[in-house]
C-alpha cells in the first residue's frame, strides 16, 4: 500500500497551510544576489507577481541587467532544502518561497564542458534551468547524435553508476560553473540500428565498448579476445606490418588490446590475433570500428550494467557474492568471475521494488519465488530498469523497430508496465521503493 494512505485524516496539509499564511502576508522578503556584480539587496515582492515581474522589479531597483536569458535561482539554505530554478511564468505564491530566502539573478545560458569516452572534450552552450534530460537533448543536437535519450551524464570523477538525475537541473544537483560532465551511453536499446551512416554515435559506442572490454567487464573466449584485439590493431596501427607486428608485440601493447584476465595467456592469444589481423588489410578505421561494435554486440553480456550484490541461499547462513546485470533484453545473475548463472528475459519481469539495501524482482509465473538480492545500489538498479522500460515503450509508441537479431520482441506494454503500490501476497513489490509513496523511479 502507498505510504501516504496512512496519513491521519484530521492532519492539515502542510503545503496548504503555507500557502494560506503566505496569502495572508501578501508579500515575501527575499535576499537577491546579482551574479554579474556580486551585489546583494533585500527586497519585498508581492506574492501575486510572477517571477518575470520580480526580475523586472529587481532591474528597476538595482540597475541590474535582465534579459530574456536570465532567471532566478533559489539557493539552498535555511528552510530551503532543495535548490532550484524558479519558472519564469509562475506566481511567487506558487513558488513556495520562505521569507528571507536567497535568490540569485543570473544567466541561464552557460558553457558546459562535456567529456567523451575517447578522452576528447566538447564545450556546449546549455540552458542551466533545463532538466538534465533537456541538456542531453541539446548536446545530442549539437553533436548530431541520434537517440540521445539513450545517453546520460555523470559528474567528472563520479563512480561508475553515479548518474545525474535526468529530471533535475545541473544546478539542483550541485554541478558548478567550472565542473565538467561525462557523456556516456547508459541505455543500450537502438544499437541494432547503429551503422556507418551515423559516425558520431558509432565512434562513441565504439569508445565505450573498448573501455568496457579492456576493463574486463565481459567474459570472452580466446577466439573472441583475439578477434577484438586484431580489430583494435587495425584501428590503432592500420595494416599489418610483418616487421613491426612480430611475436612479442602483444606483450608490449597488451594494455591497449586485451583485458587483464588474458595477460597470463598472451602466448595463446597472440598467434590467433596476428592470424586475424593479417585478414584485415585494407579495412578502413570506420569499418573496423563498426566490426568491433558488431562483435561486441554478439557477446551475451553486451550493454550490460553490473552491480555487486549478495544472494541468500537455502542452507547457508552467509550470503554468496554475485553480480546483477541489466541489459535491454534481460536481467542476468553472474558469479564473481562474471560468468552467467541465470538469464531471464526482461519481458518476464512483472514488478520490482527497491528498499534501502535490497532489490526485489518479481518474474510472475516464470520463477517459483521473488528474486531478492542484497546491494547498496538498489535505487540505482530500480532507476536503470525503469529507464530501459520507459525508452522501450516510448520507441514502441513511436513505431520504432525494436526487434533483436533473432526477431523476438524486446518488450510489450502488457508484460513490462510497472504497477505502483500494488501488494503481492502481502508484500509490496512495485516500481520504486517498497512500502513507499508509490513514486516512479
Amino acid at each position: 500500500a502507498r505510504g501516504d494512505d496512512h496519513r491521519p485524516t484530521d492532519r492539515p496539509d502542510d503545503r496548504a497551510g503555507q500557502r494560506t499564511t503566505a496569502a495572508t502576508m501578501g508579500s515575501v522578503t527575499l535576499k537577491v544576489v546579482i551574479q554579474k556584480t556580486g551585489q546583494s539587496k533585500t527586497l519585498a515582492f508581492g506574492l501575486d507577481r510572477t517571477v518575470n515581474d520580480a526580475m523586472r522589479e529587481i532591474a528597476r531597483k538595482t540597475g541590474a541587467e535582465v534579459g530574456a536569458d536570465y532567471g532566478l535561482f533559489l539557493a539552498k539554505g535555511g528552510k530551503v532544502l532543495q535548490a532550484r530554478w524558479l519558472r519564469s511564468d509562475r506566481k511567487l505564491l506558487d513558488c513556495e518561497l520562505p521569507d528571507g530566502a536567497t535568490v540569485h539573478l543570473k544567466k541561464r545560458i552557460r558553457p558546459l564542458k562535456v567529456k567523451l569516452e575517447d578522452g576528447t572534450t566538447k564545450t556546449v552552450l546549455v540552458d542551466e534551468s533545463m532538466s538534465v534530460a533537456g541538456v542531453i537533448a541539446a548536446i545530442g543536437k549539437k553533436m548530431g547524435l541520434k537517440n540521445a535519450d539513450e545517453f546520460a551524464l555523470q559528474l567528472e570523477g563520479a563512480g561508475a553508476q553515479q548518474w545525474l538525475n535526468s529530471s533535475q537541473s545541473l544546478s539542483e544537483q550541485g554541478v558548478g560553473d567550472t565542473d565538467a560532465v561525462v557523456l556516456k551511453k547508459k541505455f543500450f536499446v537502438s544499437d541494432a540500428q547503429l551503422d556507418r551512416s551515423d559516425p558520431v554515435a558509432l565512434h562513441l559506442v565504439y569508445a565505450q565498448s573498448l573501455r568496457s572490454i579492456l576493463a574486463g567487464d565481459h567474459p570472452l573466449t580466446d577466439t573472441e579476445c583475439a578477434n577484438l584485439a586484431a580489430l583494435q590493431c587495425q584501428i590503432l596501427y592500420q595494416n599489418f606490418n610483418p616487421q613491426q607486428h612480430r611475436p612479442g608485440f602483444l606483450g608490449r601493447e597488451k594494455e591497449k588490446l586485451v583485458p587483464p584476465q588474458f595477460y597470463s595467456k598472451l602466448g595463446t592469444i597472440e598467434p590467433l590475433m596476428i592470424a586475424e589481423y593479417k585478414k584485415l588489410v585494407g579495412m578502413t578505421e570506420v569499418n573496423a570500428k563498426f566490426r568491433y561494435v558488431s562483435d561486441c554486440r554478439r557477446l551475451k553480456t553486451y550493454g550490460i550494467t553490473t552491480f555487486a550484490c549478495k544472494q541468500k541461499q537455502a542452507g547457508k547462513k552467509k550470503p554468496v557474492d554475485r553480480h546483477l546485470g541489466v541489459t535491454r533484453d534481460a536481467i542476468l545473475l553472474l558469479d564473481e568471475q562474471r560468468q552467467v548463472l541465470k538469464e531471464v528475459p526482461l519481458t518476464h519481469l512483472r514488478r520490482w521494488a527497491a528498499a534501502s539495501k535490497t532489490i526485489t524482482l518479481d518474474f510472475g509465473d516464470y520463477e517459483d519465488d521473488y528474486v531478492s538480492l542484497l546491494t547498496d545500489d538498489a535505487d540505482t538498479i530500480s532507476q536503470l530498469i525503469g529507464g530501459y522500460i520507459d525508452i522501450l515503450l516510448k520507441k514502441r509508441k513511436e513505431g520504432a523497430n525494436l526487434l533483436d537479431d533473432g526477431g523476438d520482441e524486446v518488450a510489450s506494454i502488457e508484460t513490462v508496465t510497472p504497477v505502483r503500490g500494488m501488494a503481492i501476497g502481502g508484500r509490496a513489490v512495485a516500481r520504486g521503493k517498497a512500502g513507499g509513496a508509490g513514486g516512479a523511479a
